[in-house]
């Protein structure tokens, strides 16, 4: 059997996501999911994301435990000018450096500032000794690298031109492709054989994500690894899977998939569940009038010798029916 080399044997890397503006919910993270594409498409397996507040002792021991389980290590904010932009400081003394200010920084922000440069904006300026800088473009004030640590703005338009100018100093893994298969089933019906197909390739990530739409809901299984061709294999079990629930499994970049929405055809989806409809019995004197009538035809055909017997056999029938 041929042994695949997994995406997880690829660098490693962990993301702290430093502020209390954070973990209050006032202001919402932007810099993950910008991070987390940008490695995966360097071959770099994000694996560990952790959102921690500012307190100084808190980011130094989560710092010095996660260096050392990640080949890289990227926090975003708490480089800033003011009071609680502590993270420079606790970054030093996580790696045991001295914090100075850094002679090239303060050139930069004499030059951007001027006469407007006051001390707390000389803060932007301190770092570990022999710290690398990493350049800003929007607002002059670099972000640094000491060791597998990156540190980067909190800023989202900041931290993505950071981000952009650190990627050639990373070492590369082997890229990570994906296949992704939609259908119209809920999650539940294919658990289980998911679990069966994940199990048979071991060394592929295999998951499953649901989507709903007021026509109906689905779920679409995304199959990652660095085979393409092994993927190729997967996504054809997986519609067979899908095929196998009893549904039509189908694949579409997010574009083609919102356009299609608009035009769904409901063949494909799994009915959302209907209320249960009783129809109205009938009250037993419509019932019994109904068999009068009957009787009275019947009567009729039989040719009885006078209307009124025939109006008394069928008054005798009802009757017995109402016993």
């Amino acid at each position: 059997m041929t042994k695949f080399k997994s995406f997880r044997e690829n660098p490693t890397a962990c993301v702290l996501i430093i502020g209390n503006e954070i973990l209050s919910g006032r202001t919402p993270d932007e810099n993950v999911q910008y991070i987390g594409k940008g490695l995966a498409d360097l071959g770099i397996y994000l694996q560990e994301v952790r959102i921690i507040p500012d307190i100084d002792e808190t980011i130094i021991e989560t710092v010095r435990e996660v260096k050392e389980d990640y080949n890289y290590v990227f926090t975003t904010g708490g480089i800033g000018p003011t009071h609680d932009d502590i993270t420079a400081a606790c970054i030093a003394e996580a790696v045991d450096l001295p914090l100075e200010y850094n002679e090239e920084v303060l050139r930069r922000l004499e030059e951007h500032y001027g006469d407007d440069l006051t001390d707390s904006r000389k803060k932007m300026a301190q770092m570990p000794v022999g710290a690398i800088l990493i350049n800003n473009p929007e607002t002059t004030a670099p972000g640094f690298q000491i060791e597998n640590i990156f540190v980067l703005a909190g800023v989202p338009y900041i931290m993505r031109s950071m981000f952009e100018a650190l990627i050639p100093t990373l070492e590369r893994g082997s890229k990570v492709f994906s296949r992704t298969i939609n259908c119209f089933l809920a999650e539940g019906i294919v658990a289980k054989p998911l679990t069966e197909l994940q199990k048979k390739h071991s060394h592929i990530d295999i998951g499953s994500y649901p989507f709903y739409l007021p026509e109906g809901h689905g779920t679409s299984l995304v199959a990652r690894g660095i085979h393409e061709e092994l993927l190729d294999e997967i996504a054809s079990e997986l519609s067979d899977l899908i095929s196998d629930c009893g549904a039509l499994p189908f694949t579409e970049t997010p574009e083609e998939f919102a356009e299609q929405q608009k035009n769904l055809d409901t063949s494909k989806m799994e009915p959302l569940p209907k209320k249960r409809k009783f129809r109205k019995r009938p009250s037993k004197f419509v019932m019994i009038g109904c068999t009068a009538l009957i009787i009275l035809g019947v009567l009729l055909i039989m040719n009885l010798p006078s209307p009124s017997d025939t109006i008394r056999k069928t008054v005798e029938c009802t009757g017995m029916l109402k016993k």
